[in-house]
């Protein structure tokens, strides 16, 4: 879900689209857009996990009263992405779902454990008519550090597809990432049974591989962004707190700058609940893409994520917690186009 492909295609979009939800005031103040340079390079393709990240920022179905679960078990997190600006007149609109599963937040269970984000506009039927998006992202964590063994996501943007994977070598101190694409002759939401291959015809063009590799800074433990997510749940935060943990993609990502700005109070479930406010700053190889998040984290046992916020050109996303279960283990999320892609060899 690339945000300016997104951006660019709701131009026009009918206010009236399913999911809107008129103007929804947060109980936080919006941080101010900070504009960034260009990638050195001029390139339009831009690495998968940013969909990750924007995943994360968009960073995140329903309307409960808070669910009760045991801080020592899985959670399975459902989020409404929302978007807010010049292409929605200034009013809120929701676009797409967001579901992230985490392990044991206490490190209780198996050695090592899966935390996965999906991400779908499936359900919001004007967003899938201009430009549907699925997104899933899976996560090998090593508890209760937690540390990342590997990492795969799957992709379906329109009618681009791709998928990748990142394989964290410890012993070399070394992350590998490997990515494919290739685009279909059709867009639009899949139809395919998951046993059902797909036919040359399918495809409008070759596959389109590539692979990099990042070292790993000296005794920091491996982590991609589901992990640093994880990590810093486990912390014990404090206003001022500021942590410089090393976070890696295979590609440009070094790690976050992350800021606890003070204590606040965000809205979920309908009461008003005790969290931190948290500045997230990405630090890239090239210093670029460096706009910051802002998350809501909890303030009780379970630390739970309540609120992401970022700000682009055209706007502002929001992903708010909507509910919160007990889970021990990820739902499959299946991409079967995506899943069809053969990876580069190591």
């Amino acid at each position: 879900m690339y945000t300016a492909d997104l951006q660019s295609s709701l131009r026009g979009y009918p206010l009236d689209a399913r999911g809107f939800s008129g103007a929804r005031r947060s109980p936080c103040a919006m941080p101010p857009y900070r504009p960034t340079g260009m990638k050195p390079t001029g390139t339009p393709r831009r690495p998968m996990h940013r969909t990750a990240c924007i995943a994360l920022l968009l960073w995140l179905i329903l309307a409960p009263a808070p669910a009760a679960a045991d801080p020592g078990g899985g959670e399975r997190l459902a989020y409404v992405a929302s978007y807010r600006g010049l292409l929605s007149v200034g009013l809120g609109l929701d676009i797409a779902a967001v579901t992230l599963t985490l392990p044991p937040l206490a490190g209780i269970g198996p050695e090592a454990a899966e935390a996965l984000l999906s991400f779908t506009t499936q359900g919001f039927r004007k967003v899938e008519m201009i430009l549907p998006m699925q997104f899933c992202y899976r996560s090998r964590l090593v508890l209760p550090t937690p540390a990342t063994q590997e990492a795969d996501w799957w992709s379906r943007i329109g009618s681009k597809v791709s998928r990748g994977r990142l394989d964290f070598d410890v012993q070399h101190r070394r992350v590998l990432r490997r990515h494919v694409e290739r685009k279909l002759t059709a867009r639009g939401t899949s139809s395919y049974a998951l046993e059902q291959r797909l036919s040359s015809a399918s495809w409008a063009s070759a596959p389109d591989p590539d692979r990099s590799e990042a070292a790993l800074p000296p005794q920091a433990p491996p982590m991609d962004r589901l992990a640093l997510l994880q990590w810093l749940r486990r912390q014990p935060l404090v206003p001022g707190m500021v942590l410089d943990p090393a976070v890696s993609d295979g590609h440009r990502l070094l790690g976050f700058h992350i800021e606890v700005e003070g204590e606040d109070s965000t809205l979920w479930g309908g009461r008003s609940v005790p969290s931190l406010r948290i500045r997230l700053q990405p630090r890239f190889s090239d210093d670029t893409d460096n706009r910051p998040t802002w998350l809501w984290l909890g303030r009780d046992a379970r630390r739970l994520p309540l609120l992401f916020r970022s700000s682009r050109v055209f706007g502002h996303f929001e992903v708010r917690l909507e509910a919160a279960a007990a889970q021990a283990q990820p739902q499959p999320c299946a991409i079967p186009e995506a899943a069809e892609l053969a990876l580069p060899a190591l």
